[in-house]
């Protein structure tokens, strides 16, 4: 076996789903250069489901009085993110030496509402960029390290040795997505067969190659010429895949209505075995983390809100994970005791931050005041972000603060951004957390933030606006978002998402309970579940079933289908929905028409909904808040002869057992 290290500088890339799939080249050094121009056509499937295509111009030009290699690439992804449909678009021009060095890379891409255009250049051992989005303009520079390669260099040497099965090559590669230069591992496999489109089977070489630096993998299949045929690869638990096709195939994906089938993030997410109440109010929570794979290795974070207990023989690990906040009158005073130089890069502007922007500094004395304590104003600032970013919704992705603060749309990633931004133009510094949140049943992706308070770092959640994170957060990456220093800290997330389960063994809020023992059941013709504090009694002769967590958000704690005495039987449904920062009743929840009453001593809210030409017919909802929880009674398809049973359901409820 051999081993190789290269050297030489070089650049580009398009999101980290083409960062695992860009090397195609001819079969030796020379001809690559010689074989231009070169013009390729490639599908992108995720989860199994043809989602984008990219297509790829490399030719050799002349700029001033210069022969430069000049690429420019096209690319679109379209895929559905928790249940919206998300589209991410590239196009990127780079012009490098014919050896690989990189000389300039202009790119724009939109992942968001609005374009984000790169200009990066080379000169005397530095990388200088330009990154404008939301009509601002952060300027970087940094060393570009002597032993770098780009995309062009690296085809170079890897299809130069796919003759040579067990080859190995260490390269350093400039990735203009996260704007530094990560670690890159090849090995030549040797021939295998694989099947193609339309079923033609061929013997093509297979190349694995590592980004070590951000924890992603892939395999790719060159053909006699040294053409990419295929690579597969999986990142966060989503299987990735792009192949050669011809531009008629991408004509047809692009022109149609292409999106992944279900849900291509549904991999990444964590089954709960049990639903788990009061979750936003969890002080405390001892939870096991497991490997999916035998043998497999999770990093995840120590710090001061998340200490590891022990770590088992199998590879699990016991968490005890607790809501941590500033002990009494150690709130800090904003402004003071950030000057040291761990801080600075928290405090500091970015291409995602733009805190020295003049709204955001407006917004955060807004909301701030004359206060002086840092742990009030973040807190302000938190509940702010909470209750004007008003379009919450999955189809933004990665908007910078500025743009959240104009159109105040997106998800966690749009909060936690905009909550950097107002809490450092208030002199608090603030980063980015990236882990796993629990809701409804599942362990998703999520972000939120973290704050410097007078010697410690301190949670907080802008997407949720309690003045705290609870303890059912579980971080495994924390980031300033500094344009070139996230990609490590990001692959210590992409190696946890979908390569792990999580179990919670114990959960303390106002009592301490194993979620396992105290789960909802279907007991003598009663429902029973001392999690929640619920229990009441089922109409005669219902098939009843206790939910459990399927992997969806959702809080369906029971079904239940109800034979009538007249006919066609009824429905019913027990749901339970978490309260916000103030207790009221959830505002995504249809409310009109309501009529005031109670429940058990409880405040609640009756909705009847007689559809048009079914009068004999209802749907019949009690809403009725008790401690943190809104519990939705939902009666579907219910016929006259059946109210008085709906009113007895009602009146057996029990709060206080």
């Amino acid at each position: 076996m051999q081993r190789i290290t290269l050297a030489r500088p070089a650049s580009r890339s398009f999101v980290l789903v083409a960062a695992l799939a860009l090397f195609a080249a001819p079969l030796d050094a020379q001809s690559l250069v010689e074989r231009l121009p070169r013009e390729e056509w490639l599908v992108v499937a995720m989860g199994g489901q043809d989602a984008g295509w990219t297509h790829r111009v490399r030719e050799l030009v002349e700029v001033d009085g210069r022969k430069l290699v000049r690429s420019v690439e096209t690319a679109e992804i379209r895929m559905m993110r928790l249940g919206s449909k998300v589209e991410i678009t590239s196009e990127s021009t780079a012009l490098e030496e014919p050896d690989g060095g990189p000389v300039r890379i202009e790119s724009v891409m939109n992942f968001s509402a609005r374009e984000t255009l790169t200009v990066v250049e080379f000169k005397d051992g530095k990388v200088h960029a330009e990154t404008t989005s939301a009509g601002r303009t952060q300027k970087t520079s940094r060393d570009v390290p002597s032993d770098a390669l780009g995309t062009f260099g690296l085809e170079r040497v890897i299809v130069a040795r796919l003759a040579e099965p067990g080859a190995e090559i260490d390269a350093k590669l400039w990735m203009s997505d996260v704007g530094q230069v990560v670690e890159v591992w090849a090995k030549i496999v040797g021939r295998e067969e694989i099947e193609l489109d339309g079923g033609r089977r061929e013997s093509l070489v297979r190349v694995d190659l590592e980004i070590e630096t951000l924890g992603m993998k892939s395999s790719t299949w060159y053909d006699a010429e040294g053409r990419e045929q295929r690579t597969r690869s999986t990142v966060a638990g989503i299987a990735i895949e792009t192949r050669r096709t011809t531009k008629a195939a991408v004509d047809a994906l692009r022109d149609g209505d292409t999106a992944v089938s279900g849900d291509v993030f549904a991999p990444s997410m964590v089954k709960e075995p049990y639903f788990l109440p009061e979750a936003r109010r969890a002080e405390r929570a001892v939870v096991r983390v497991r490997p999916r794979e035998a043998g497999a290795s999770i990093e995840v974070l120590e710090d001061g809100r998340q200490r590891r207990i022990r770590t088992d023989a199998d590879g699990s690990m016991l968490f005890e994970l607790r809501a941590v906040a500033p002990p009494p009158g150690g709130g800090g005073v904003r402004g003071e005791g950030t000057s040291s130089a761990d801080l600075v890069s928290s405090l500091r502007p970015n291409g995602a931050i733009q805190c020295d922007a003049p709204r955001i500094q407006e917004l955060a004395a807004q909301i701030t005041g004359d206060e002086r304590d840092a742990w009030l104003c973040a807190q302000r600032i938190e509940a702010w972000v909470e209750r004007n970013v008003t379009d919450k919704n999955f189809d933004v992705g990665f908007a910078s603060a500025l743009e959240v603060a104009e159109d105040r749309a997106g998800d966690c990633s749009e909060h936690a951004v905009l909550l950097a931004a107002l809490c450092r133009a208030s002199g608090i510094p603030c980063r980015v957390v990236m882990g796993l949140l629990y809701v409804g049943g599942i362990w998703g992706g999520h972000a939120w933030n973290e704050v410097w308070i007078d010697g410690a770092w301190y949670a907080l959640d802008g997407t949720l606006g309690l003045g705290r994170a609870d303890a059912l957060h579980l971080a495994f990456s924390k980031m300033t978002l500094a344009d070139g220093n996230a990609a490590s800290e990001f692959g210590a997330l992409l190696t946890g998402l979908g390569r792990l389960d999580v179990e919670v063994l114990e959960l303390s809020v106002a009592r301490t309970f194993a979620p396992a023992a105290a789960t909802g059941q279907v007991l003598d013709g009663r429902y029973v579940d001392a999690a929640f504090g619920v229990a009441f009694r089922l109409p005669d002769g219902a098939k009843a079933e206790a939910r459990r967590p399927d992997g969806s958000i959702g809080f369906d704690l029971l079904r239940a289908e109800v034979a009538a005495k007249s006919g066609e039987g009824w429905r019913m449904t027990l749901r339970a929905y978490e309260t916000g920062a103030g207790g009221d009743w959830p505002d995504y929840l249809p409310l009109e028409g309501a009529v005031e009453c109670d429940v058990d001593g409880r405040p609640a809210l009756r909705i009847d909904k007689r559809p048009g030409g079914e009068a004999d017919r209802a749907t019949i909802r009690w809403l009725v808040r008790s401690r943190a929880t809104v519990f939705e009674f939902k009666f579907g398809n219910v016929p006259e002869t059946e109210l008085e049973t709906l009113a007895a359901v009602i009146e057996s409820v029990d709060f206080d057992r």
